[in-house]
């Protein structure tokens, strides 16, 4: 499953559910509120209303697939998630594999000018001499 493109309310994976409910736990927004649209419209809509450096690790005080290291959560549909984030804004996950999915999120959410854009498939470039 695609979680980059998926409806909130449609992902299966608990854990992935999961960052959605603790993030709005950080912040006292309801839970559930906007989960008819899909993750990656989610988070802009996320990080617009809340800037990334309000929501640190003491926000979310329990344990949390947020706060864990990215590394310790390879084979999980959580890695998988991150993959794709880093995919959709041609990173590595490697570089981010000592980071938090929190920090992750405000490193690819948080500033407008590095807000990842709607993914799309990539085209074709022709380099003409």
């Amino acid at each position: 499953m695609s979680y980059y493109r998926a409806k909130v309310e449609d992902i299966s994976s608990v854990e992935v559910r999961q960052i959605t409910e603790d993030l709005y736990r950080a912040v006292d927004w309801p839970v559930g509120e906007n989960n008819n649209l899909r993750m990656h419209d989610w988070l802009v809509h996320f990080f617009q209303h809340f800037s990334g450096s309000a929501i640190t690790q003491k926000h979310i005080p329990w344990v949390s697939p947020l706060t864990t290291k990215i590394r310790k959560l390879a084979g999980t549909e959580v890695h998988v998630f991150c993959a794709e984030l880093c995919r959709a804004s041609n990173e590595g996950l490697e570089l981010h594999d000592n980071k938090t999915v929190l920090s992750l999120l405000k490193a690819l959410y948080d500033a407008p000018h590095k807000r990842l854009k709607k993914f799309q498939k990539p085209t074709l470039r022709i380099h003409r001499r």
